[in-house]
């Protein structure tokens, strides 16, 4: 066994010395590694974009210039930004007046001025110190607590879209035309809101969790295609890795299921809702489509989503930068643990920041590291931060091609998403190993995550862990 491992090392070490001496400096490897990320990004980027309110080609449309402004800050090789399921849902929570009263066009700028303000907020918080506080002060219950909470809710947003021809719409006309108790539940959470608008905003994830409990009691509503196609693609992207020729870069699976199931549509004809193709010569030159960040309509934002107040704005995109670099603070420690690869919290903060101030100048979201992708830019051998500006310049080429995309399946693109979080949420290890103070901290999070919203589960947390933090100290 001993000598079987140290030949393992040798053979290791061979590998890299012989890399070294053929890409001394890195270039070659930074290269594949963003063009390998920026192909393989491309499901993600189309799905996140739904799940955030805009059109899927979106998602395509702006995932380049994030991944590029970023590597100019970064101290980091591998972690890679972007839209993720956290960033979108929660601007989709925070931005839902203004997604149900503006038509796309409209919604789109007012989506990529709350982008901004997350990015100022977040280089703020940055300058200020308080990265680290992100990776020394916020108790482990919480951020466990929620992860689960916002992985319920991610569930609970792509379900009508996996089971159902129509997605939402489908679904919400189901349980209004039900007789029975959910129907009766959906209809008095609806006259609670209308009657205390500000007490039904803290249930405003209550709606959504009933109509995804209708839609599990009711598999005979489902529309078989889309279940089928929904099915094949969550299968494949959990276990279809070990079908792919060894060595194979994580992701490739997705981008094949994904572009099957697009096929499949073409030239089948599926039921279902499907991507749509970008409106014409919606891969002009990019220069042509940058928004200078005080054109984009805050006035509008702040009146529709923020009562009118800029202070409640600024609050908001604070904390939602602060929840946003949780998921930077769980890719650079995974790398520090695994790699020694020491990093900068300030630093990240601010990489952050100026990621989301480029993505809302080109008209997209907040963003926020993915581990998924910063996992596979270490495994494909990127050597430095160029490699995520590769990345983001191929994305960029890549946009004239997004018509390709235009009969992908919306249920297929909601299955990756479920893949993503559906284990967490399955088996939440972390809230699980929790006990006394801090498993009830855990739980209430996730808890106030689902039946409100992610964010609001996420101070939630922060106050009762705060307020037990005495009887915690007792119980050690």
């Amino acid at each position: 066994m001993k000598m079987k491992i140290c030949g393992e090392k040798q053979s290791e070490h061979l590998e890299a010395t012989a890399s070294t001496m053929v890409d001394p400096s890195g270039v070659v490897r930074d290269l594949i590694a963003g063009v390998t990320l920026a192909l393989t990004s491309i499901p993600q980027a189309v799905a996140y974009a739904e799940l955030s309110g805009v059109a899927g080609w979106r998602g395509l449309a702006t995932m380049g210039f994030p991944c590029m402004a970023y590597a100019l800050v970064t101290g980091s090789p591998w972690a890679s930004i972007g839209v993720t399921s956290i960033t979108a849902l929660m601007a989709r929570t925070a931005l839902a007046d203004a997604h149900e009263a503006l038509d796309e066009e409209a919604y789109v700028a007012v989506y990529a001025c709350f982008a901004v303000a997350v990015g100022v907020a977040s280089v703020a918080l940055a300058a200020l110190g308080l990265g680290g506080v992100a990776v020394e002060r916020i108790p482990g219950a919480v951020k466990a607590g929620f992860k689960l909470g916002f992985g319920c809710a991610v569930i609970s947003s792509q379900c009508a879209t996996a089971l159902f021809a129509g997605g939402k719409k489908d679904l919400a006309a189901l349980l209004a035309g039900d007789d029975g108790a959910f129907g009766a539940a959906a209809a008095a959470l609806a006259a609670f809101r209308e009657a205390s608008p500000a007490l039904g905003g803290l249930l405003a994830g209550a709606l959504p969790t009933l109509r995804v409990l209708y839609a599990v009691c009711h598999p005979a509503s489902w529309s078989p295609e889309v279940v089928a196609v929904a099915s094949i693609v969550l299968l494949g992207t959990l276990h279809g890795k070990k079908l792919l020729p060894r060595g194979a870069p994580p992701g490739v699976e997705v981008l094949v299921l994904v572009g099957a199931a697009a096929l499949y549509s073409e030239r089948v004809g599926y039921g279902g809702g499907v991507v749509g193709a970008p409106p014409e010569g919606a891969g002009g030159a990019p220069w042509e489509r940058i928004v200078a960040p005080w054109a984009l309509p805050w006035d509008r934002l702040v009146d529709l989503c923020f009562g009118g107040s800029f202070l409640k704005l600024a609050l908001s995109a604070a904390t939602f930068a602060a929840v946003d670099f949780l998921q930077s603070v769980s890719v650079c420690s995974a790398f520090e643990s695994e790699n020694a690869l020491s990093w900068s919290p300030n630093r990240e903060l601010a990489g952050q920041g100026v990621a989301s101030v480029a993505s809302g100048a080109f008209l997209g979201g907040p963003c926020g590291a993915s581990l998924s992708r910063s996992m596979l830019a270490r495994m494909t051998g990127a050597r430095s931060a160029k490699a995520g500006f590769v990345h983001g310049a191929a994305a960029v080429a890549l946009l004239p091609y997004a018509a390709v995309l235009k009969a992908a399946p919306k249920a297929a693109l909601a299955a990756v998403v479920l893949a993503a979080v559906g284990p967490g949420v399955a088996k939440p290890k972390a809230l699980l190993a929790l006990s006394g103070a801090d498993a009830a901290v855990g739980w209430a999070t996730a808890a106030v995550s689902v039946v409100a919203d992610p964010t609001s589960g996420f101070l939630a947390g922060l106050a009762l862990a705060a307020l037990l933090a005495p009887f915690k100290g007792k119980q050690d």
